[in-house]
Parts: structure tokens; sequence; C-alpha cells
């Protein structure tokens, strides 16, 4: 009952911060950052918070899911902070040439794509891989943003160097966590395939 009561909690003011936000600012930066903050963070705090206490007591080797896991979420938040940094929403041709360059790298790395997504390990190989990953993610977001009436971005005139700076030192906190072995999200993942795997 107290995990549900938690989520209600972290979730009302999750709305409660956007009302105030939407409400007291008209379309500028530290409204739109926060949201992007808001909506990235939120998600992942309600369920690190209802898995916390079975996680706790789960002792486990790292697996191929828990790798995968950690590394996709570190992409997906990433993306949005790459848009913001490079403000490649405002670019849709940019954005073009990313996805096309993204893609051929990909291509030319395919060998080790796999193992990016199921070795506790790291390399030269798998940080261009991300890289590529996390541009060809953010171009086409901003992209179908762009074209959509930003419906999958949320919009900003300009950002500001010290809000790109805060970003990031965001991006790389979000890195250090989810990429490389034995990173937080990883390790976190893992446990989180194997508490399953015993409910099932």
């Amino acid at each position: 009952m107290k995990k549900y009561i938690v989520h209600f909690i972290i979730w009302g003011l999750g709305v409660i911060s956007y009302y105030i936000l939407d409400k007291t600012t008209v379309g500028d930066e530290f409204q739109n950052i926060s949201v992007l903050l808001i909506g990235c963070l939120m998600f992942y705090a309600v369920y690190y918070i209802s898995m916390i206490s079975e996680i706790k007591k789960i002792e486990c080797e790292l697996n191929e899911s828990g790798i995968f896991g950690g590394r996709g979420m570190g992409i997906l938040i990433n993306m949005f902070s790459l848009q913001y940094i490079f403000e490649l929403y405002k670019k849709p041709l940019v954005c073009i040439v990313l996805i096309v360059v993204s893609v051929i790298v990909l291509i030319l790395s395919r060998k080790y794509i796999k193992s990016f997504w199921t070795k506790n390990i790291w390399s030269r190989q798998f940080l261009l891989i991300f890289i590529a990953f996390n541009v060809l993610a953010s171009s086409i977001d901003s992209v179908l943003g762009y074209k959509l009436d930003d419906i999958l971005l949320v919009n900003v005139e300009n950002v500001s160097n010290v809000t790109k700076l805060i970003l990031i030192i965001f991006y790389i906190v979000i890195f250090k966590n989810t990429e490389l072995p034995n990173s937080f999200f990883i390790r976190f993942a893992s446990k989180n395939e194997a508490l399953l795997n015993r409910k099932n």
C-alpha cells in the first residue's frame, strides 16, 4: 500500500509542477527544459521506488537484459538532451544529414553492435556506436517534431549557454550511469530482470 501512495505523491508533484510551469512561464527555456527533465526522470523515479525494496534483497550477476536495458535507457534520455544542446529541432536539414551519417557509421560498425547491447565491456568502438545511436534517435525525433508541429518535442526558441552547460552535465551523468560497464542502471536492470524471472 505504501508503494502506491508514493507513486501517487510523485505523479501528483509532477502534474502540479507542470501546471505551475505552464502558468507562470510563456514558452521560455526554463519551462521547456523543466518539462523535459520532469517527463524523463519521473517515470524512472516511480519505477525505481516501486522496485527498490525487493531489488535490494537480490544478488545476481549482470545479464544481457540488464545491459540492454541500461544502455537503451541512457540513449533515450540523452536523446532529448542532445536536441537542446545543439538545438536540432530548428535544423531539419542538418538532422537529415546526421541520420544518414549515423546509419553509415552503424553499418560500418555492425559487427560490434550485438556486443554493445550484450557485453559488460567498453571500447572506442562502443563509444562510436553509442554516439551514432544517440545522434540517430535525437535527429529522427527532431525531424518528426518539426514535421508534426512539435507533437513529439517541446519547442524552445533559444537555449542559453547556461542551460546548455547544465544539460551537458546532465548528459555526462546519465552516460556514466547507463553506458559504462557495471554502471548503476545496468546493475539495476539486471536485478530487475532477475526479480521478474523469480516472480514468473
